[in-house]
């Protein structure tokens, strides 16, 4: 990858690939042929003091892009890993404005928190870090570097070989007949072509307002079944969560209500889980009564789990692959992407509020 980014390797397209590639990542730097200097390369593969990859432009800016395929992050007992490559390209001459780094996995997942914050001497740096993935950003831009190739085909071939290598590490082999059957679908008209762009170019959205009106409704059925909110969910969470950066998305959901008998009940989705229900006091204040009752149900049914703030929970579904297993994180996951769909949140929530009230029904018995 490194070869391909040198403006001197032997491939002679100067600076065309880390143009393409810069460009993809939204990158501020901006280069020529002479004044960039990769590391490792063509002609020197030691890495700049540890880093994957480290493009310098003078010292007017630097990138740092950290690989990880198949490894956790390098931290160290003071300092986090990306804090170390960070601290270097500072101690360089960069400004911190003029410093991109990238976090590149298989799988686009996030650095550790100790990658980014174990020293603390640098808060900016958890947003600062932009995380791509081989599957994603890698393939699209070395397709657009085949394309450039076009007049030399050893080159041209290579990439490809490069690409397939990509696809086959991030499962990205759909067979060709599917793809062709999509994009007659979407080729199919003009109306269909608009569709599909309007859909990609706002998907962000969709997400946003998917996730407000599920926890809008779902909160609006408690309310209609007789439960009293005392906790709901606020935009700048859903903000966070669909447009924040690593630190930022990684945010809890819990919508709070209480029974007509005075019962703390909660209803949860964290960042990298699926969604569950108990009951929960985020003061960790039960009455004598509560506790009674939580105990007797949990020596007849165990819960999925249990801590201070919430007494006692389970998931909805239980079974993995159901209907109700959401995650917020994810949302190519089938049952989350479904729930765009206004009729399917409508019969989610339908199902999620009798199986809260089945849950009542059973303390308020014992």
């Amino acid at each position: 990858m490194s070869v391909l980014l040198d403006p001197k390797a032997p491939h002679k397209m100067g600076s065309t690939f880390l143009s393409l590639f810069l460009r993809k990542l939204e990158s501020n730097m901006q280069v020529d042929d002479n004044e960039v200097l990769i590391s490792p390369n063509f002609h020197n593969p030691s890495e700049f003091k540890d880093i994957d990859i480290f493009i310098r432009k003078g010292n007017d800016s630097a990138v740092i892009i950290e690989n990880k395929i198949d490894a956790s992050d390098s931290n160290h007992e003071g300092e986090g890993q990306l804090e170390k490559y960070y601290r270097e390209a500072i101690e360089e001459g960069y400004s911190k404005d003029n410093i991109d780094i990238y976090y590149l996995t298989l799988d686009q997942h996030e650095p550790s928190e100790e990658s980014v914050s174990t020293s603390g001497k640098y808060p900016e740096l958890a947003e600062k870090v932009q995380c791509i993935s081989y599957g994603s950003e890698i393939i699209e831009w070395l397709n657009e570097c085949a394309k450039e190739s076009y007049a030399k085909p050893i080159l041209r071939e290579s990439i490809n070989q490069y690409i397939n290598l990509l696809q086959k590490m991030t499962n990205n082999e759909s067979s060709v007949s599917e793809r062709i059957e999509l994009m007659n679908i979407v080729g199919k008209n003009t109306d269909n072509l608009e569709s599909a762009m309007f859909l990609i170019k706002n998907f962000k959205h969709i997400q946003w307002h998917t996730i407000f009106d599920f926890w809008k409704e779902l909160s609006d059925a408690l309310g209609l079944a007789g439960y009293k909110l005392t906790k709901s969910i606020d935009k700048e969470m859903i903000d966070n969560a669909v447009h924040g950066g690593p630190r930022k998305r990684q945010i809890n959901f819990n919508l709070m209500f209480t029974s007509k008998s005075g019962i703390p009940l909660g209803i949860n989705c964290d960042y990298a889980d699926y969604i569950c229900y108990g009951v929960s006091d985020t003061s960790g204040k039960y009455t004598k009564d509560i506790k009674r009752k939580v105990k007797a149900l949990a020596a007849m049914e165990e819960p999925d789990g249990s801590n201070e703030s919430w007494l006692y929970w389970n998931y909805f579904e239980p079974e993995s692959g159901g209907d109700l297993e959401f995650c917020f994180s994810n949302f190519e996951g089938t049952p989350t992407y479904k729930l765009i769909s206004p009729q399917s949140r409508k019969e989610y929530i339908e199902r999620m509020v009798s199986i809260v009230n089945e849950f009542v029904h059973k303390l308020e018995a014992l």
